[in-house]
C-alpha cells in the first residue's frame, strides 16, 4: 500500500523530517510503531527539556484531517519560540497510517456511521465512570495505539501537568463554521478559548453560533455543550483517571480544547488559519507571562 498525497498534504516522512529540526532544546520520543499491509509509521512526541505546567499541542488524530499536522509543521519556528515561554508537548501526527492513506480510524479502510471506529482517542480505559468511580469506562484499550498513547500522556503528567491544551481537528461534514470543545476547569467561560475563536475568525471563517454538531452535540457560541466524550482532551482535563485498574489524580488541565474546522475548506486555507491560532497561541501565553513578570 503506498501513501496517498492530495490536497499538497506533506508526506508523513517529511513530517517528521521537520519536527527533527527542532534542536537540542527539545526530546523525541516514538509513542509506538502504527502500520497496516506493509505501511508502518512511528507515531512521535516531542517535548522540550524545560520542565513544568505545561502546553500540549496535538493534531493528525483522524486520518482524513489534515490541517492540523501541516499548520503545526508550517509554524516550526513559532513553536520553537513557544517552547521557550512554557514547556511544551507537541503531539504532531497521532494517526500517521490513517493521514497517509487517507482512513479516519486506525485499522479500518471506510469511514462507517454504525461500526466501532477504532482510534488513538479512545481514551475509555484510562477514564472514570461518574466523578467518584473507581472503574474504567471500558476494560481494555480500543485498539493498541490508543493504549500506547494513554501510557505515553500519563508518563508525562507530572513532569510536564497540562496547563492548556489545543487540539485541531476538521468536521468533516460541516459546512456552517468552526466551533470548539472546551473541555478545561472554565469550559464555556475560558477566555482562551473565546480569543482563538476570534483568531479564527479574522482568518475568514465563521463561528457556528448555535445548531448541534454531526454527532448531534448542541452547540451555543461556538462552544459544544460540555460531554465526556473519552477523548485525548477528555483525558488531559480529567480530575481522575485510571491507569493499570487504580484511580488516580487526573491532570485537571485549566485549558482543554478541541477545535473542529469546516472539513470542506480549501486546503491551503484551512491550514493557514490553524496555523494563524497556534501563533494566537503564542502571543496570548506570551503575554500572560510577562503580566505575571
Amino acid at each position: 500500500m503506498r501513501e496517498i498525497c492530495r490536497d499538497g498534504r506533506m508526506p508523513v516522512g517529511e513530517i517528521n523530517r521537520t519536527f527533527s529540526k527542532l534542536g537540542n532544546l527539545w526530546i523525541p520520543e516514538v509513542i509506538t510503531f502504527s502500520g497496516i499491509k506493509g505501511l508502518v509509521f512511528p507515531i512521535m512526541s516531542y517535548k522540550t527539556i524545560q520542565q513544568g505546567e505545561a502546553a500540549f499541542v496535538a493534531a493528525g488524530i483522524h486520518g482524513e484531517e489534515e490541517f492540523g499536522s501541516n499548520a503545526m509543521a508550517e509554524s516550526l519556528e513559532v513553536i520553537k519560540e513557544l517552547g521557550k515561554i512554557i514547556p511544551t508537548i507537541l503531539l504532531p501526527l497521532l494517526n500517521p497510517v490513517g493521514y497517509a492513506t487517507n482512513w479516519r480510524y486506525v485499522g479500518q479502510r471506510e469511514y462507517s456511521e454504525t461500526g466501532e471506529g477504532l482510534s488513538i482517542n479512545d481514551m475509555e480505559h484510562n477514564l472514570p465512570f461518574g466523578r467518584i468511580g473507581s472503574r474504567a469506562r471500558r476494560k481494555l484499550a480500543s485498539c493498541r495505539e490508543a493504549y500506547c498513547c494513554g501510557e505515553h500522556l500519563i508518563s508525562l503528567f507530572h513532569n510536564y501537568p497540562p496547563r492548556i491544551t489545543i487540539d485541531l481537528h476538521q468536521d468533516i461534514k460541516e459546512e456552517d463554521g468552526a466551533y470548539v470543545y472546551s473541555h478545561g476547569k472554565e469550559r464555556e467561560n475560558d477566555k482562551i478559548a473565546s480569543q482563538l475563536l476570534e483568531v479564527i475568525q479574522r482568518s475568514g471563517i465563521p463561528i457556528k453560533m448555535s445548531g448541534a454538531t454531526r454527532w448531534g452535540e448542541k452547540i451555543k457560541k461556538g462552544f459544544v455543550e460540555f460531554v465526556n466524550d473519552s477523548s485525548i482532551d477528555d483525558l488531559l482535563a480529567a480530575e481522575a483517571i485510571i491507569h493499570k485498574g487504580v484511580r488516580k489524580r487526573g491532570p485537571n488541565a485549566r485549558t482543554a480544547l478541541a477545535f473542529e474546522l469546516p472539513g470542506k475548506l480549501d486546503f491551503r486555507k484551512g491550514v493557514n488559519v490553524y496555523r494563524n491560532l497556534i501563533y494566537g497561541l503564542y502571543e496570548i501565553l506570551r503575554e500572560e507571562r510577562e503580566t505575571k513578570q
